[in-house]
């Protein structure tokens, strides 16, 4: 297997998905929000595929956009930074992600990340998607496996996106 860094294309999709949404479904009727959310879900995947997996011939990992975490799609710190800025949050059982304040982590200290998508505090209205966000992973000491640790909201401007085919 081999891994190939995906930042630019990362960066190009997010771009993409940005000004889709803030062109043709912000603003929209918010009694519509699901309706609209799936719509979109769909045009978000078509770019991923397009822009992401396409020119390294994994199209067909497409369907696996915003199913869960993507364990072959990982996230680093940018290298060269000793520290980068992290929200971590809990899923309760409500089902809903309480997000902490944001802290920062040492490059080095950074647990495994596995890409999800590109987060925004108000889904609704116009977005920026300055946020990443990722299944954090640490290893389990038994087995040395990854084992799901909790989320976190990574900042764009730090991360590094590495795609394994």
């Amino acid at each position: 297997m081999a891994r190939i860094e995906v930042s630019n294309e990362m960066v190009l999709f997010r771009d993409a998905i940005q000004h889709a949404w803030n062109k043709y479904f912000a603003g929209s009727d918010f009694s519509r929000f699901l309706e609209l959310q799936e719509a979109f879900g769909k045009v978000e995947e078509g770019l991923f595929q397009a822009i992401v997996l396409w020119p390294h011939g994994v199209c067909d990992r497409s369907g696996q956009y915003r199913m869960g975490a993507l364990n072959w799609l990982e996230i680093a710190f940018v290298e060269g930074i000793s520290s980068g800025h992290a929200h971590f949050g809990t899923i309760k059982g409500d089902g809903n992600t309480y997000w902490e304040a944001e802290v920062e982590v040492k490059a080095n200290e950074m647990p495994t990340c596995h890409f999800m998508e590109f987060f925004d505090w108000n889904p609704v209205g116009e977005v920026d998607y300055r946020m990443v966000r990722a299944d954090v992973f640490k290893k389990n000491i038994q087995d040395s496996r990854d084992q799901r640790f909790k989320s976190a909201l990574l900042r764009i401007s730090e991360c590094s996106f590495f795609l394994t085919v």
